[in-house]
Parts: structure tokens; C-alpha cells; sequence
């Protein structure tokens, strides 16, 4: 987004917490900088230690030309790309497999916006594996999510607003047969997809008709796959009242079952819009729990947990001012969500990211006033502590978090406006 002259300059100082050895350690560069848009970037971390992170270079007057890249990070700090990921204008998401790097991959034909097919692809050595199609025919804007199931095998998951389809491989990486979970004539929202200890998989959405102006989603749909078979059909685990309508959907590991985290907004009396947090367990008869803010639009919502029932779900609340706020609510394994706290101010454009490490400690992160800030609290923590600044740097934008395997915290967001980077730092328990 080039609506700046400042660059952006980055400071790779410590933090007081990570030279007494635990905390945010020195920020590094990933990538860049570059003279191009840069899209948020997404991250997935792998049983070695290294981590993988994605993102396009776009001019947003010719979004058409959109180029997707990969750079990884060693354990030890070295750095393998910017590579060029063939065929792909955007990775819509990413994960280790073992020790293989899947990615599900975003294109189209060349001159044309992405996205009109989704396929994955593996990253091994220098190169790139044969992509796999999961769907074609699609258009417009597309999400999607990729899971390691366990056992060698993935589930991926893509929605635009033609539809919901989802496929899962076997063992020896081949994808079975890809299925349409979304009803026709039925427009997605949202998607978003979790998967428990047990491996049990969830993929959840929000959907409205495909009409003119006509309501917005009422019900959270949720498709359960598992270790041997993706999800075949869906249900809808929650409805809400009519004049309501599901704005965001978040989905996080549970304890037997998956929490269920959403934006919920409707028009009052006085004509005003109104929104809130909700957070359910989506069992046999989910009971959302609301979590409203007076005087404020909530939206944003993200949510993590362990799989054990610990989890953290956050979101950003604004006034009419715009001036806009994290709050956020935990809970422990067996527990229930806690009363929300306020963590600070975040910035209009921003959302909150939420991750839950080892021994239980969850971190919220954030872009406040151009800054990477994060709140985290420890298993025997009673609240989250005062936020800290992961970076002394400006003009930070798209932030996204990570669980890597020794259970520290990696983050990973853009700096800059003119020329761009992407930058990452570690959170070490």
C-alpha cells in the first residue's frame, strides 16, 4: 500500500525482557525491501525449527500480475529465497507435513485476477513439486486453509462465492476426491477450519443467498472430517436470532470439540449498528456467550487454543470516534472464559492475532500507532500483563503469529509503505 513517503525504518534493538533471556528477541528481516505492494504475509513452522513464510508482490493498479514468494529461516538464522512460486499469484495457506512444505496454492489464467483454480504444491530442496487441483472454475476473491491431518495426510479447504469444496489426500500425498459442502445458490463469507489432538477436523463458514440485497449469514455452518476421511456435509452448529447476521467466524481447538468465535451485528431501533463477540463450544447445543463492549463495533475476531480446552480468542472494539481497542478473553482447560480485558489501542486498519504456546501461555499481538505490541500471560498468570513492544520499529502493518516447535512465538508482519519488508521476531518463553 503505497499511500506514504516514510520507509519505515527498522530497529533491531532488544527488548529488557529477551536480554535477560526470555521475551521478544531482535527483530530479522525475511524479505524485501521491495518497490511493490506486498500482501499479508502467512507463516507455518516446522518440527526442525525453521519457518516458512509466503506472501505476493502486487501493483494495485494491476492486481493481475500478483506474484506469490516463499522465503524459509533456519534454526539458525539463515535464509533460504525469496523464491517465486510458480503458477501462483497468492499462497492462500501453508503448512509443514511432516517434514515436507505444502502450500495451497491461488492463480489464474495470465491477465487475469486471482483467483479462478486452487491446487497444492510441495516445496522440497530448491524447487517445487507437481501441484495437486483441488477445485477449479472458481472466481473472485478466495480463501482457503491447509491442514496436516497426521499420518502423511492433508485437508484443504477453499471458499469464494460460488461455494465451499474441501479434499483430503492419502498417505502418499494424492488428493481424494474434492466435495462441495456449501449449498448452492448459497454465497460463503468466511472460512475457517481447526483441527483437535484427536485429529478431528472442522471446516466452518458463514453463508447468505445469492440475491441483491438480500440479509446477511444467520448461521455458522460446520463441516467434521477426520484422520482417515475429510468432511463429506455440513451443519449448522449455530443460528442467531433473525435481524442478526454472522459478520466473522473464528475456530480454535477445543477440548473434545472445537470453540466457535464470531462477530455478531444487527441494526437497533434507533437505526445504529451494534455488534458483538460471541464464544461457543460448537457441541450437539452450542450456547454462544456474548461478550459486548458499550458504546462500540466489534470486529476482527481471532481465537487459538492447545487442544486441551485452554484458548484465547481476541478482536478489536471501535467507537464512534474510531479510536479502537484489543480486548480479549481466556480461558483454562476445563474453565470458563473469564470477563474480557482491554490490552491497548490498535490501529483502525489492524486486527489482532492471538496464539497459544507451550505450558499454556497465550500472547495477543497487534499494530497500535504503527507499532508491533503483544499482551501474553503465563499458565499461572491471573490476566495478561501489560503490553510490550515486540520491535522498536513504524509503520507496521498486517501482523500474523505462529506456534514454533521448542513452543516459543514467531512474528511475522510487513514494514514499511514506500519500499516494504517482511519482518519477523521470536518470543522465547
Amino acid at each position: 500500500m503505497k499511500w506514504g513517503i516514510a520507509l519505515g525504518v527498522l530497529s533491531l534493538s532488544l527488548t529488557p525482557a529477551s536480554a535477560a533471556g526470555s521475551g521478544w528477541g531482535r527483530a530479522f528481516r525475511l524479505a524485501g525491501p521491495v518497490t511493490a505492494d506486498l500482501t499479508a504475509p502467512r507463516m507455518a513452522t516446522a518440527a526442525s525449527g525453521t519457518i516458512a513464510v509466503t506472501y505476493s508482490r502486487y501493483d494495485q493498479d494491476s492486481p493481475a500480475g500478483s506474484q506469490a514468494y516463499l522465503v524459509q529461516r533456519s534454526p539458525q538464522g539463515r535464509l533460504t529465497g525469496p523464491r517465486a512460486v510458480p503458477r501462483a499469484q497468492q499462497v492462500l495457506d501453508l503448512t509443514y507435513n511432516r517434514s515436507s512444505l505444502e502450500l495451497l496454492l491461488g492463480g489464474s489464467e495470465r491477465g487475469q485476477v486471482c483467483c479462478s483454480y486452487a491446487r497444492v504444491s510441495t516445496a522440497s530442496g530448491g524447487g517445487f513439486g507437481r501441484p495437486r487441483t483441488v477445485v477449479d472454475g472458481l472466481a473472485g476473491f478466495t480463501l482457503g486453509r491447509l491442514i496436516a491431518v497426521g499420518s502423511g495426510r492433508l485437508l484443504a479447504a477453499v471458499a469464494t462465492e460460488r461455494g465451499v469444496w474441501a479434499a483430503q489426500s492419502d498417505t502418499g500425498g494424492g488428493l481424494g476426491p474434492t466435495r462441495r459442502l456449501s449449498a448452492k445458490q448459497r454465497s460463503p463469507w468466511t472460512l475457517a477450519a481447526a483441527i483437535l489432538p484427536s485429529a478431528t477436523t472442522f471446516i466452518g463458514w458463514t453463508e447468505a443467498a445469492q440475491q441483491p440485497g438480500g440479509s446477511g449469514p444467520r448461521a455458522l455452518m460446520l463441516g467434521q472430517g477426520s484422520a482417515s476421511a475429510g468432511p463429506r456435509s455440513a451443519r449448522a452448529a449455530v443460528t442467531v436470532a433473525a435481524g442478526h447476521q454472522l459478520d466473522e467466524v473464528a475456530l480454535a481447538p477445543g477440548g473434545p470439540v472445537a470453540t466457535g468465535a464470531w462477530i455478531e451485528g444487527w441494526f437497533a431501533a434507533d437505526g445504529s449498528y451494534r455488534s458483538q463477540a460471541v464464544v461457543a463450544d460448537l457441541g450437539a447445543r452450542p450456547r454462544g456467550r456474548p461478550f459486548p463492549i458499550a458504546g462500540t463495533v466489534a470486529s476482527g475476531v481471532t481465537a487459538a487454543g492447545d487442544g486441551s480446552g485452554e484458548d484465547v480468542v481476541a478482536w478489536k472494539a471501535c467507537d464512534r470516534a474510531a479510536s479502537c481497542s484489543v480486548w480479549a478473553v481466556f480461558r483454562r482447560a476445563g474453565g470458563r472464559f473469564a470477563s474480557p480485558t482491554r490490552l491497548g489501542a490498535i490501529d483502525t486498519s489492524q486486527a489482532p492475532v492471538t496464539a497459544v504456546g507451550a505450558g499454556g501461555r497465550a500472547v495477543v499481538g497487534w499494530v497500535g500507532s504503527g507499532r508491533v505490541l503483544a499482551a501474553g500471560r503465563g499458565p499461572r498468570d491471573r490476566g495478561f500483563a501489560a503490553p510490550r513492544p515486540v520491535a522498536t520499529s513504524s509503520f507496521a502493518h498486517d501482523l500474523t503469529m505462529a506456534i514454533a516447535a521448542d513452543g516459543s512465538i514467531v512474528a511475522v508482519w510487513t514494514q514499511g509503505t514506500l519500499s516494504p519488508s517482511v519482518v519477523g521476531a521470536f518470543y522465547r518463553p
